[in-house]
């Protein structure tokens, strides 16, 4: 190759110049050399693994590129329903029971999700207020300091959503939205007493009637077949009007024998979610 590279550029020199007849000469020769070399076997073989080399060069690159695309996809985790089977489909709650969904948004053809959390309920007081409790009694009502926590940002209520029910444009309730960091929690989600638990987080959906911070530490026992075992949460929200997410995080799973029931979190981290969950939106169809 450095030879050829050596006649290319003598021959190019030598056309910038006056060109004498032995020049001429020189430069004829120079073209059948180059000609004769390129017409090689060696030569011809030398390209053809250079084509390849590139090619396969270009195959690596597309192939890094795809990693790093999944890999941030999967860091990020995008606002997106993962094989979504249907044209489009709303997203709804049920305080007011099934025959009065609220909507919060829908998804889109493809999986792409779109929220709408409202901020205000309007709904008659009197509906309002049989769903809606005090926070105490909304976060705490199992924990031995609930009696004691009851005057606890009493004038604020709430209510707790168990699902986002998923709802077809004719109005058929047709599955339902977890929100969870592996999909490995939902068969503990939807049978705790016979399912086991994993380290991660769920996310659940939450209305709040008016901003309140709710900093409060919360113990209890469960009955684990060989005992009472303490179980703690722990409460960091900053909870604003309207409509909101909330974190819990697994942070200790106690094992139980499986023969009486499944094992249990025995401590629990509840946070504020400040926008919309970096999770997974896994849809359950019926």
């Amino acid at each position: 190759m450095q030879n050829i590279l050596f006649v290319v550029v003598l021959t190019t020199g030598i056309n910038c110049l006056g060109q004498t007849p032995e020049q001429v000469q020189l430069i004829e020769k120079a073209k059948k050399m180059q000609d004769s070399i390129m017409n090689t076997s060696f030569f011809k073989n030398l390209e053809a693994q250079a084509q390849k080399e590139e090619a396969q060069y270009q195959t690596r690159t597309k192939e890094d590129l795809n990693i790093i695309k999944d890999t941030v996809q999967r860091t990020d985790f995008p606002l997106h329903v993962e094989n979504f089977p249907f044209e489009t489909m709303d997203l709804v709650t049920y305080p007011l029971g099934m025959k009065e969904p609220i909507s919060i948004g829908e998804i889109k053809k493809g999986g792409a999700l779109h929220f709408e959390l409202p901020k205000t309920l309007h709904v008659p007081e009197e509906q309002l207020g049989s769903i809606t409790t005090d926070l105490a009694t909304l976060f705490l009502s199992n924990c031995s300091n609930y009696a004691e926590e009851l005057n606890t940002a009493k004038d604020v209520m709430g209510f707790k959503m168990e699902q986002i029910g998923l709802e077809t444009k004719e109005g058929r309730y047709a599955g339902v939205l977890f929100v969870v960091s592996s999909e490995d929690m939902i068969p503990w989600l939807e049978d705790p007493m016979y399912m086991e638990p994993v380290l991660g987080s769920y996310y659940q959906l939450v209305y709040i009637s008016k901003p309140v911070d709710f900093i409060k530490d919360c113990e209890f026992l469960i009955d684990s077949g060989n005992g009472d075992v303490p179980v703690h949460y722990s409460y960091d929200l900053k909870l604003k009007q309207g409509y909101q997410f909330i974190q819990y995080t697994l942070k200790s799973i106690h094992k139980t024998d499986p023969n009486i029931r499944a094992s249990f979190p025995d401590k629990v981290e509840v946070t504020t979610v400040k926008e919309l969950p970096k999770a997974l939106w896994v849809g359950k169809y019926f």
